[in-house]
């Protein structure tokens, strides 16, 4: 692939989460049914930080800056920036799959001990940036997605099973494009048959944002009632 298709590529993979944070953060701000707004401000703070870590990336790799400092510094922003945004994602995932517990606040702290554990060692330079971004999307990226996938099935299932509500569909694909974002944003780092990884990670941001939009239904208590009418 070429240099310039591959831009277009790395520029929709950003564009996709600009668009997906505007329509999340809108929805959850103006919201009728504010039951489940708090949980996804968290997934519109993904959103937001993982195309501002997209930016950042961007400009490193598209300026020809390397390795010096200015390359540095771009690196261990999109790293840290990356690392926010994936705390973001397990963060919602802990707070959707543990909404109907009565002493949730315990489960709340451990994304932010995770994430101060991880800012210790990079800060004091236990590994380099490049590791230290390879390990933050494992850690953090590849099961942040994994349990956010299952708090969305588990959500649209059991308001599947409400014979008073009506569940949105994008809850569903967004599930779905989180398990791809867990696999190619997690798990994977190196081009596939070729491919450069960065167009299946497009892919799982154009999934995610797409679902966005059929997702803004599940916070209008117009649309997600179901009225029967005798």
């Amino acid at each position: 692939m070429t240099k310039d298709l591959l831009f277009y590529v790395y520029v929709t993979y950003g564009l996709s989460f600009v668009v997906m944070f505007v329509l999340l953060f809108r929805s959850v701000t103006n919201a009728s049914n504010k039951k489940y707004a708090d949980v996804f401000y968290s997934l519109a703070a993904f959103a937001n930080s993982k195309s501002l870590s997209i930016l950042a990336d961007g400009v490193r790799m598209y300026t020809n800056l390397t390795f010096d400092v200015y390359g540095l510094t771009l690196l261990n922003i999109s790293t840290m920036l990356n690392v926010i945004s994936n705390v973001f994602l397990l963060h919602f995932g802990i707070e959707l799959i543990t909404q109907k517990l009565p002493h949730r606040n315990i489960y709340r702290v451990f994304p932010l001990l995770l994430f101060a554990g991880y800012l210790a060692l990079f800060t004091t330079g236990v590994f380099e940036p490049l590791e230290a971004n390879q390990i933050a999307r494992f850690s953090f990226g590849y099961n942040g997605a994994v349990l956010s996938s299952v708090a969305c099935f588990s959500l649209y299932y059991s308001l599947r099973q409400s014979e008073n509500i009506r569940a949105p569909k994008g809850i569903l694909a967004t599930g779905v494009g989180l398990i791809i974002y867990s696999i190619f944003d997690g798990l994977a780092d190196n081009p596939i048959s070729g491919v450069p990884i960065y167009v299946f990670r497009m892919f799982s941001a154009v999934i995610l944002t797409a679902a966005s939009f059929n997702l803004v239904a599940l916070f209008d208590e117009k649309k997600i009632r179901k009225i029967d009418y005798v």
